[in-house]
């Protein structure tokens, strides 16, 4: 604030002359609208949690508080595995008798959205051992699983 000033008026509470002043629609006391060093934000203060999705206030917070770079993680990367010789594609259009639409698999790759993380593999497999042990130790993405 300029040497001399004790206030803040908001651009609300004045009101434009025509000779390029402006005249107050309010009592204006001292230190009104001004906030001290420290006053939103004390030194020791958190200003945002670590381990949280950054959202718009984070962004903002972190900028009020004079921090223009801020350290991130990684989006997490998953592959989605869904097992059972029963289980279908949610797309097919006409499921073959006792088959189940592979309503999981959606689920599980919104999940993973949702939370931040990033969907890498999606592969449904038959339902035996073998069959999971291949998709696990095999290097990703296998285009023969891919759906």
């Amino acid at each position: 604030m300029p040497a001399g000033f004790d206030a803040v008026v908001p651009i609300e509470q004045v009101e434009p002359r025509p000779d390029g002043r402006v005249a107050l629609r309010a009592a204006v006391a001292p230190f009104d609208h001004v906030r001290a060093i420290g006053e939103d934000v004390v030194a020791s203060e958190v200003v945002v949690p670590a381990l949280r999705r950054l959202g718009a206030a984070d962004l903002a917070a972190c900028a009020a508080a004079g921090v223009a770079q801020v350290e991130v993680l990684a989006r997490p990367r998953v592959a989605v595995i869904t097992t059972g010789d029963e289980l279908v594609d949610v797309t097919a259009d006409a499921p073959p008798p006792g088959a189940i639409l592979d309503s999981n698999a959606v689920l599980l790759r919104a999940c993973v959205r949702t939370y931040g993380g990033e969907v890498t593999a999606a592969w449904r497999i038959r339902d035996d051992e073998r069959s999971l042990v291949d998709a696990v130790r095999e290097p990703w993405p296998r285009p023969t699983w891919w759906w």
